[in-house]
C-alpha cells in the first residue's frame, strides 16, 4: 500500500518550490555556457546524493542537443577510498577538482543538508580556481548555499531525506529536459 502521507509531503514541498522551473533553466544555461567554453561538468554528493550525482552525470552525457563532458566525482570508488585514506574524507572531491578542474568547468553539488564538509570544500576550491558552481540543496540550504554561485534550495524539514531526494531527482531530470528542448550547440 502506498504511504499517502509521504506522497503528500513530496507534493507539499514541490508546491512550495516556487523557483523550481527558473532554477532548472539557470542550471541548464550554466551547463551550456561551460560547454561553449570547452569546459566540463563535475557532479558531487554523499549517500543518496552520490547516487544522484552518478545518475545526473550519465543523463548529461546522453543529452542529444549538445555534447556534454560530465564526470561524477563519486563514480570512482578506488579514488574516493584512496583519497579518504591518504588525506581525509572531507577532501575527496576538492582534491579531484584541484587536479582536473578548470575555470571553464561547472561544479554541481547535491546535498540534502548543505553542510557536508566534502561538499563545502569542493565549493570553496571551485571558487578559488574561478569555476562556477550550482548546488541542489535541501533543509534550507546550509553552508553550501553561501558557497555556491547559484542554487536550488528546497526548504524541507531537517532529516526529511526521502522527499528531499525525490524532489532533487525531479529537479535534475527537469534540467536535462530543458537542455534537450531549449538548447542547441
Amino acid at each position: 500500500m502506498i504511504d499517502l502521507q509521504y506522497v503528500r509531503r513530496v507534493q507539499d514541498y514541490l508546491a512550495e518550490a516556487s523557483t523550481f522551473q527558473e532554477d532548472a533553466k539557470i542550471l541548464a544555461q550554466l551547463i551550456q555556457n561551460s560547454v561553449r567554453q570547452n569546459g566540463q561538468i563535475w557532479v558531487a554528493g554523499n549517500g543518496g546524493s552520490a547516487s544522484m550525482s552518478n545518475h545526473f552525470a550519465t543523463d548529461l552525457t546522453l543529452v542529444k542537443t549538445i555534447s556534454i563532458r560530465c564526470h561524477a566525482l563519486t563514480a570512482n570508488s578506488s579514488s574516493i577510498t584512496a583519497l579518504g585514506n591518504d588525506f581525509e574524507f572531507s577532501k575527496i572531491f576538492s582534491i579531484q577538482l584541484e587536479r582536473f578542474g578548470r575555470a571553464e568547468d561547472l561544479l554541481v553539488a547535491i546535498s540534502s543538508s548543505g553542510n557536508s564538509n566534502n561538499i563545502i570544500q569542493a565549493l570553496e576550491l571551485a571558487n578559488t580556481i574561478g569555476m562556477k558552481s550550482f548546488s541542489v540543496l535541501g533543509f534550507g540550504g546550509g553552508e553550501a548555499r553561501q558557497k555556491s554561485n547559484h542554487s536550488f534550495v528546497l526548504n524541507s524539514r531537517k532529516g526529511d531525506y526521502g522527499p528531499t531526494e525525490d524532489i532533487h531527482s525531479m529537479f535534475l531530470h527537469a534540467t536535462r529536459e530543458v537542455l534537450e528542448i531549449d538548447f542547441k550547440e
